[in-house]
């Protein structure tokens, strides 16, 4: 993604950032991801791409240069000789921090070790630059935001703006089921990071205890060890849907009674919207980026924590009304977020960026 505001626009009646599409990422993006070998090579691949298209561009013609985390490493320099502002949108907390937390988990459940990938370090490199050359930073969370600081990024260069949703006005409060099986539903890849373990441990207790429930986990499996790991603990309660079109989930999260991302770390995590915006209640953790208030539109628990887990799906199970309740508040919260009010944010906090002066090849930047 690169976007640029010309020149002749006046910062005070900008609308929109145009942005250029190219289909080069795309192939790259659909090929690699056929095979695990090329995965890492084809990531740092789109990003380069990205960031030498965009800098074909008449960079010095614009007021300001937005790209998104790992592609604007070029663009960013020659914005910053030319005098032109420059604004990085960050994906991911820290990367370094998120491996860190994943790598110990891994340990802890019996993994391998993973050997660090020299294209994830390369990639990572370029982001460290990223922060060092922007002139602002729009996260998506708080809990993104910390990170980054925690990084050594200057609290004053960055802005948070969670990501809205746009919830449709004919869509109904998804209702609390009183007969059947309670049905649980994880939406995201199968992965340590996510945490999927420690959600079927806790409905493994749950099931143990007499709770008649179904855990519905929909997702790709990109890590084999960890998939077959996690089918050696799942009890019979417990379904491996696979990977479902984007346009097929929502009918999952119409079905369930509670969508859970029991997550380690999550910039954002989109699914715990995107279940909000039918009625389902959620539950996450503490270090999942996505707003969310215990007690009042969804559960929060430590994570990491299975027991605390297991606590706080035992209470949904017990208390149809919870679900409904916490369902219905996380649905009319989504009605209040707006994509034009982000919008006029982004573009407010963007207009009041200071122009930097130029800076000639060679000088470092002062942030």
């Amino acid at each position: 993604m690169f976007g640029w505001i010309r020149k002749r626009q006046i910062p005070a009646r900008w609308e929109k950032i145009p942005t250029r599409n190219w289909v080069f990422p795309d192939v790259v993006h659909q090929t690699a991801g056929r095979y695990e070998s090329l995965r890492r090579p084809g990531n740092l691949l789109i990003h380069l791409g990205f960031d030498v298209l965009a800098s074909a561009t008449s960079i010095p013609d614009a007021s300001l240069v937005l790209a998104r985390q790992y592609s604007g490493v070029r663009a960013f320099r020659l914005a910053q000789r030319a005098g032109v502002r420059s604004v990085l949108l960050t994906t991911t907390p820290d990367p370094r921090e998120e491996d860190r937390i994943v790598s110990a988990e891994e340990a802890r459940i019996g993994l391998p070790h993973r050997r660090m990938d020299r294209f994830d370090n390369l990639v990572w490199r370029r982001g460290a630059v990223e922060w060092e050359l922007a002139d602002g930073i729009l996260s998506s969370s708080d809990f993104a935001a910390a990170s980054l600081v925690r990084a050594g990024v200057p609290p004053r260069k960055i802005k948070v703006l969670q990501r809205t949703y746009a919830i449709g006005h004919d869509t109904r409060a998804n209702p609390a089921r009183t007969g059947g099986p309670l049905k649980l539903l994880f939406a995201g890849q199968l992965t340590p990071r996510k945490g999927v373990h420690h959600l079927v441990a806790a409905a493994n207790a749950l099931a143990t205890e007499g709770c008649n429930l179904q855990l519905d986990l929909v997702g790709g499996e990109p890590e084999a060890e960890y998939a077959s790991l996690l089918r050696r603990i799942a009890g019979p309660h417990v379904r491996f849907v696979g990977a479902v079109a984007k346009d097929q989930l929502g009918k999952h999260y119409a079905a369930c009674d509670a969508l859970v991302l029991p997550t380690l770390s999550d910039s954002f995590g989109m699914v715990v919207v995107e279940a909000q915006a039918v009625g389902a209640p959620v539950v996450t953790t503490d270090r999942c980026g996505a707003s969310v208030t215990d007690g009042v539109d969804g559960l929060v628990v430590r994570a990491g924590d299975t027991e605390a887990l297991t606590s706080a799906l035992r209470r949904l199970a017990a208390q149809p009304e919870l679900r409904r309740a916490l369902g219905e508040a996380g649905q009319r919260r989504l009605r209040t977020w707006h994509w034009e009010a982000y919008r006029r944010e982004a573009v407010d906090w963007m207009s009041s960026l200071p122009t930097p002066a130029p800076r000639p090849r060679g000088s470092r930047a002062t942030h």
